[in-house]
């Protein structure tokens, strides 16, 4: 990502969407890049909660959009928005996902799969469509011991 610091053209803040955005990552990521001087919307459909992410509804550059990305009008509210807009987007942060084989394991293999397969295709493809500079995305992969033996 450029500097955040505007350029003589634009006196707008280079815009960050962070999908997942209220997890620990995700809040932790949001309050360095607004303290840096970004704009920062975050998309997460609360599945595990959203304080950490509530200090931050007063910062004029942040925005929430509750939902989830695999929802195709979730992606059209977003791409509708000023957020995308005003401004390209600088990147795409992508960190929906339900972490862990137990978590995995108690929603099921058709949820998991669409928060950790479909989730990444669709942010990935949107980042696209709007023109996103950067697509950002961490994954973890660990085979549960009981399956190894079977």
């Amino acid at each position: 990502m450029r500097d955040s610091k505007p350029g003589p053209q634009s006196d707008a803040p280079e815009r960050v969407l962070i999908t997942g955005g209220a997890g620990y990552i995700g809040s932790l990521l949001t309050g360095v890049l607004l303290q840096r001087g970004f704009a920062v919307t975050v998309v997460d459909d609360l599945l595990f909660g959203g304080e950490s992410i509530l200090a931050y509804f007063s910062h004029p550059n942040f925005r929430f959009i509750k939902g989830d990305v695999c929802d195709p009008s979730v992606l059209t509210q977003i791409r509708n928005s000023q957020f995308a807009i005003r401004n390209s987007i600088a990147a795409a942060v992508h960190l929906a996902a339900i972490v862990g084989f137990p978590a995995c394991q108690a929603v099921g293999k058709p949820v998991a799969w669409r928060y950790n397969v479909e989730s990444v295709q669709r942010a990935f493809a949107f980042a696209e469509q709007v023109g996103a500079e950067r697509f950002v995305f961490s994954f973890m992969v660990r085979q549960a011991h009981h399956e190894q033996n079977h």
